[in-house]
């Protein structure tokens, strides 16, 4: 469910970037993230958990509308430099949140 939800929010990013500018697009990314991380902290049933989850795939905007306002406002020569920094980051949280807590 997750899996086809992130698909539909990366569809769904191409028309928001347009409709909404860059800016609010990642506002948007952030709320989404706000209210799953909510959700998960006061959820008491399962389904919530689920529902949390289908949340969490619409908050998956937010690194794309990132990289893509990175890229806009930077130097064509100087793109490499500064999304690789926006990456890493992105590589440690994914490490941080889903590798370490189980050692």
């Amino acid at each position: 469910v997750v899996g086809i939800l992130s698909i539909v929010a990366s569809v769904v990013l191409g028309i928001l970037m347009r409709s909404i500018a860059n800016k609010n697009t990642i506002l948007l990314g952030l709320g989404f993230q706000i209210l799953q991380l909510a959700w998960y902290g006061f959820g008491s049933q399962p389904w919530m958990m689920w529902a949390a989850g289908a949340v969490a795939a619409m908050s998956s905007i937010t690194f794309p509308a990132i990289s893509a306002i990175l890229s806009r406002n930077a130097d064509s020569d100087l793109q490499g430099e500064l999304l690789l920094p926006h990456t890493n980051i992105r590589l440690a949280i994914f490490i941080y949140l889903t590798i370490i807590p189980y050692n």
